[in-house]
C-alpha cells in the first residue's frame, strides 16, 4: 500500500455511536462522498470530514482529498438502526477499491438482506469477465450479436439455452465465379451438445438460400486459419497502385478485386462493349528487395475465367452491366510475412466507346495458413453463406439452441444413463465435478468420492420443484464459484459428508442428531442482524416464452403486494428459465431473511463430530435460558418413572417442567415432569416412563416445558485445536424449509414473446366485379370494387423490410 497511500481516502465507520466496534477501509481519492458510500448508504448516517459534519446534500459535491479521513457513524433512527447495512457498505468500499468495480460494489449493497441466511445462500451477481473485460457473462443469453472475444474463456453450455456463440476464428469472404461467400466459425463450447433452431436474426437458417452449415469438433467448411485485411483502395486510373503487408506465418496469399459499376463500355449505337483491364500483382518477403509476380506463382487459383494470367500480368475481362468481382489465390515459397503490390497497368476496349465503366477497387488481402483455425477441440458451428438479396450485409446475429448431454443416474434400476439432455441442478453439479470435459474443468473428482445418495435425493427434489440451471458460462470463474451457483439455483449449497463431496439442503427435519448443553459445550454466544427487510424481490430470469428475453417476476414478502410494497431489491436468477422456480427461490430467501436474523455460536469437544452442516441439533444454554439444568443421569427407579440427576434442578413454584434425555444411540426423548416445588430438586417424578434405551450416564436437560432446548440448524463447523470446534447455528424456523413449496401464483409476463417488428395479420380484402348503373346513353360499364375492414394501428417498416404494427 506504500506506493498508493498518497492517493487514498481513509474511511472509519461505526455501526452505533455507543459501540466500540469500528470498521476501517480505504477508497480512491477524487471521488465524491456519495460515490464512496454508494447508493445503498442508509439515511441515518452521520458523515464527518476534518471534525465537521457534512450535510447529506453536499455528499454528491464534496470530494475528500488524498490522505484525509472520512468518519461515518450510524445513529439510531426508528427502525433504521442497522448494524448490518453499515458493515455491508464498508465491505462494498473495500471491494470497489481493490477491484475498481463500483458497479459490482453496488450489487453487494443490494444483496445485503441475504447475508443473514448463510446456510443456503442465493445465487450472487456474477464477477466481471476475464482479463478485465467488464462485460456481464450472462449477457450472452440475451445478446444480439456474435463477438470475437480474443483470449477469453470458451463458452460452456449448462442445461438448455439459446445464445449467440462467439467467433472461434475471424470470418472471411471468398470469390467463386461471380458470387461472393462468407465463411464463419463459431465456438459452441465443450461437451456433448444437441444443437437446434439455428437462426440468423429471427429467421430460421433453413429459410435462407445458399447457406451451408455443420456442427462438429472437426468442421470441414472452415479448414484454414485465414486473416482478412480490408484494403478498400481505389485503382481507377492506369498506373495507380497500392501496397499492403500480410500477417506473419502466411503460406498462401489471396486478394479480391471489385468493379462496383461493372466492367463494360457502350458504343454510339448503345451496344455493350467488352472491357479489358491489365493488372500487375507482385509480392516479396518482408526484408527482401526483389519482387515476384503472382502470375508465375505456384498453386495459382483464379476465382473464375474472368481473370486470366499471361505469365506476367493478369487481364480482367467483362462486358455485363453488373458488379464484377474477381479473386486470386497463390502459394508463397516459404511461410512468412509478405508485402503485396497491386498496380493497374492499362485499360482497353474491344470497340470504340462513347462511355465506359471500369472503376476498380482492391478490397481484400488475405493471409492463409494451413493450420487449423481453432485447436480447442470444442464443438464448432461452421457456416458458408452466399451473398444474396436475403443476405447482403454483415452477418453477426447467428444464434442457436444448445442442450448439454450429461450422465444421469437411474436410481430405480441403479444404473447410469449417458448423454441425457437435462437441466437438473444435481446432475449438472455431479457432472461438473466428475466428468466435465477438460476444456471446461482442469481437475476432476473421482466418482467414488461423491455423496451419491445425497445427490440423488437432491435431484428428485429438483425434479419435483422444477429447479433447473440453464446458462452459458463464459466469465472465467473458478469451478467452485460455478458449482456454488449451480447449487444455489437448486436451493442447496456445498458440503462435505464423511469425506465425500455432497450438498447441503434446507429441508424439514424433526429428529435432532445431537444435543449440546453446558455439560458438553461452552462459550455460547448470540447475535442478531438488524436491517430493513425488503417488501419484495425483483427477480430477473430468462423467459423462453418471451423470445428468450430477460423477464422479471416480482415476488412479495408476507403481508405485502403491489398496493403497499415500497422497498424492493433485485435478485439475479437468470440461470432460471421458468417463473415457478424463480418464485420458489425468492420466497424461500425472503422467509429465511425474516425468520433467521439470529446467529448463535458455541464451542464443543469431540461430540461435534456427530453433526454436519445443515443438521438439526438441540441446544441448551443458561445464557438465553434454554433449559435450567443439564447433568448426567445418576439413577433410574420406580418402573422408570423416577430419575435422579448428578446435579440439582432449581425449580420455581407454578411452573411446569420437562426433561430431555440423549441416549448413547443419539436418540433423544422428551418426558414431562410432575414434580413441583420451589427450590433445588434432585429426584424427578415423570409423567411417563423413560424409554428403554435411556441408561445411567446419559446426558439430560431439564427446563420449562416447550423451552427445554432450542432446535437449531448447524450453519458452520470450524475445527479448532485439540479436537474442539466452533459451531454456528441458526433458528430451525420450520416455516423456512416449507417456503416456496406450495403452488406458485400465475405469472403474467409484460413481454408478449413476439418481436415488436413482427408483420401484422394479413388484411382480408374482397374483390368484387359488378356492373354500374346505366348512364344517360344507357351504357353499362364493368365496375370492380374492394371490400374488407383494415386493422387499426400504426405500421412501421424497419430496415429488413418487414412491416410492423405498434
Amino acid at each position: 500500500m506504500a506506493d498508493g497511500s498518497t492517493a487514498l481516502v481513509g474511511v472509519v465507520a461505526r455501526p452505533h455511536p455507543l459501540q466500540r466496534d469500528t470498521y476501517y477501509a480505504e477508497a480512491k481519492a477524487g471521488q465524491t462522498i456519495a460515490q464512496i458510500l454508494g447508493d445503498g448508504a442508509a439515511d441515518n448516517l452521520r458523515v464527518e470530514l476534518g471534525g465537521e459534519e457534512v450535510p447529506r446534500s453536499l455528499w454528491p459535491c464534496l470530494r475528500p482529498k488524498a490522505g484525509q479521513r472520512l468518519h461515518v457513524t450510524a445513529y439510531p433512527k426508528g427502525s433504521n438502526n442497522k448494524l448490518l447495512k453499515v458493515v455491508v457498505v464498508i465491505v462494498a468500499i473495500v471491494y470497489a477499491y481493490w477491484t475498481g468495480d463500483f458497479a459490482t460494489a453496488l450489487k453487494i449493497l443490494a444483496y445485503g438482506f441475504t447475508v443473514v441466511n448463510l446456510l443456503v445462500p442465493p445465487p450472487m451477481p456474477k464477477a466481471p469477465g476475464a482479463n478485465g473485460d467488464a462485460f456481464d457473462p450472462l449477457s450472452a443469453l440475451t445478446g444480439t450479436q456474435n463477438r470475437a472475444t480474443i483470449y477469453s474463456p470458451v463458452p460452456l453450455v449448462l442445461g438448455t439455452v439459446r445464445f449467440y456463440p462467439t467467433h472461434a476464428a475471424l470470418p472471411y469472404t471468398e470469390i467463386c465465379g461471380d458470387e461472393q461467400f462468407l465463411r464463419m466459425l463459431l465456438d459452441l463450447g465443450p461437451g456433448t451438445l444437441d444443437v437446434s433452431d439455428i437462426k440468423i436474426g429471427e429467421t430460421p437458417i433453413a429459410n435462407y438460400d445458399g447457406v451451408d452449415w455443420e456442427v462438429s469438433t472437426t468442421p470441414t467448411l472452415f479448414t484454414h486459419d485465414v486473416y482478412e485485411l480490408q484494403v478498400g483502395t481505389n485503382l481507377n486510373s492506369d498506373a495507380a497502385s497500392d501496397t499492403r503487408t500480410s500477417q506473419t506465418g502466411a503460406n498462401e496469399l489471396s486478394i479480391d478485386l471489385q468493379f462496383p459499376s461493372g466492367l463494360f463500355g457502350v458504343d454510339s449505337k448503345g451496344r455493350d462493349v467488352t472491357g479489358y483491364v491489365s493488372v500487375s500483382i507482385l509480392y516479396r518477403k518482408v526484408g527482401d528487395s526483389a519482387w515476384s509476380s503472382a502470375a508465375a506463382a505456384n498453386g495459382l487459383v483464379p476465382s473464375s475465367s474472368t481473370i486470366a494470367s499471361d505469365g506476367t500480368n493478369f487481364t480482367v475481362t467483362g462486358s455485363a452491366r453488373r458488379t464484377l468481382r474477381v479473386g486470386l489465390r497463390w502459394k508463397v515459397p516459404a511461410a512468412g510475412q509478405y508485402e503485396v503490390l497491386v498496380r493497374r497497368v492499362s485499360t482497353s476496349w474491344s470497340a470504340t466507346t462513347v462511355s465506359d465503366y471500369s472503376d476498380m477497387t482492391w478490397t481484400v488481402l488475405r493471409s492463409i495458413s494451413p493450420s487449423s483455425a481453432s485447436t480447442t477441440g470444442t464443438n464448432k458451428l461452421a457456416l458458408r453463406i452466399r451473398a444474396t438479396d436475403q443476405l447482403n450485409s454483415v452477418v453477426s446475429t447467428v444464434s442457436v439452441v444448445a442442450s448439454q448431454r450429461i450422465p444421469v443416474y437411474d436410481h430405480v434400476n441403479e444404473v447410469w444413463v449417458d448423454d441425457v439432455a437435462t437441466s437438473n441442478n444435481a446432475w449438472i453439479y455431479h457432472w461438473l465435478l466428475t466428468s466435465a470435459p477438460e476444456q471446461a474443468v482442469a481437475r476432476r473428482v473421482s466418482a467414488d468420492r461423491m455423496d451419491l445418495d445425497a445427490i440423488i435425493a437432491w435431484a428428485q427434489d429438483c425434479d419435483a420443484m422444477g429447479y433447473g440451471y440453464n446458462q452459458v458460462e463464459q466469465g472465467g470463474r473458478s469451478l467452485f464459484d460455478l458449482a456454488q451457483d449451480v447449487l444455489a439455483g437448486g436451493r442447496a449449497t456445498f458440503g462435505m459428508r464423511n469425506g465425500r463431496y455432497s450438498c447441503v439442503r434446507d429441508i424439514a427435519q424433526s429428529t435432532p442428531v445431537q444435543m449440546f448443553t453446558p455439560a458438553n459445550s461452552w462459550d455460547f454466544r448470540g447475535q442478531r442482524a438488524f436491517f430493513d427487510p425488503p417488501h419484495a424481490l425483483r427477480c430477473q430470469f430468462i423467459n423462453p416464452e418471451a423470445n428468450n428475453q430477460e423477464d422479471e417476476l416480482v415476488v412479495y414478502a408476507g403481508g405485502y403486494d403491489k398496493t403497499n410494497a415500497t422497498r424492493f431489491e433485485k435478485m439475479d436468477l437468470r440461470m432460471c428459465s421458468d417463473p415457478t422456480p424463480v418464485w420458489r427461490l425468492a420466497t424461500y430467501h425472503l422467509e429465511a431473511s425474516a425468520q433467521r436474523q439470529n446467529v448463535y455460536t458455541w464451542m464443543a469437544d469431540v461430540e461435534f463430530l456427530v453433526c454436519e452442516r445443515g443438521d438439526l441439533v438441540s441446544v441448551a444454554s443458561d445464557v438465553v435460558e434454554w433449559g435450567v439444568c443439564s447433568a448426567r443421569v445418576k439413577s433410574i427407579s420406580g418402573d422408570r418413572l423416577t430419575v435422579t440427576l448428578a446435579g440439582v434442578v432449581p425449580m420455581e413454584a407454578g411452573k411446569l417442567y420437562a426433561i430431555q434425555v440423549r441416549s448413547d444411540d443419539a436418540v433423544q426423548a422428551v418426558v414431562n415432569i410432575t414434580t413441583t416445588g420451589d427450590g433445588d430438586v434432585q429426584d424427578l417424578v415423570l409423567a411417563a416412563a423413560l424409554p428403554a434405551n435411556v441408561q445411567i450416564g446419559d446426558l439430560a436437560v431439564v427446563g420449562e416445558r416447550n423451552l427445554v432446548t432450542m432446535p437449531l440448524i448447524v450453519q458452520r463447523i470450524e475445527p479448532q485445536n485439540e479436537l474442539t470446534a466452533k459451531i454456528t447455528g441458526v433458528d430451525a424456523a420450520p416455516s423456512v424449509p416449507a417456503a416456496g413449496t406450495g403452488t406458485a401464483p400465475t405469472f403474467v409476463s409484460s413481454i408478449t414473446g413476439k418481436p415488436w417488428c413482427e408483420p401484422p395479420e394479413i388484411p382480408v380484402v374482397n374483390i368484387r366485379v359488378g356492373d354500374s348503373a346505366p348512364d344517360d346513353a344507357g351504357v353499362i360499364y364493368p365496375q370492380p370494387g374492394f371490400g374488407g375492414t383494415p386493422s387499426s394501428g400504426i405500421y412501421r417498416v424497419p430496415l429488413n423490410g418487414r412491416a410492423a404494427r405498434r
